[in-house]
């Protein structure tokens, strides 16, 4: 017995507004959760390695480009 796949759709922008409808959000909504994400992000960056220039992460003991170690 073959299990059920979806049928791909030659219109994804219809696929993709269907799955979402359901959490529909307001523009202030949507806003408020990139401001929050976009923060969250800053905390962590701690800048870039003074090598190669990858950006780094506060947790970085090492660049995960270039592998110099982070002061």
């Amino acid at each position: 017995m073959e299990s059920e796949q979806p049928i791909p759709s030659n219109e994804p922008e219809k696929q993709v507004s269907v799955e979402h409808k359901s959490a529909s959000y307001s523009d202030e909504d949507l806003e408020e959760m990139i401001a929050k994400r976009r923060e969250e992000r800053q905390q962590k960056a701690a800048g870039f390695c003074p090598k190669c220039g990858k950006p780094i992460l506060q947790s970085d003991l090492f660049c995960p480009l270039c592998g110099r170690a982070i002061n």
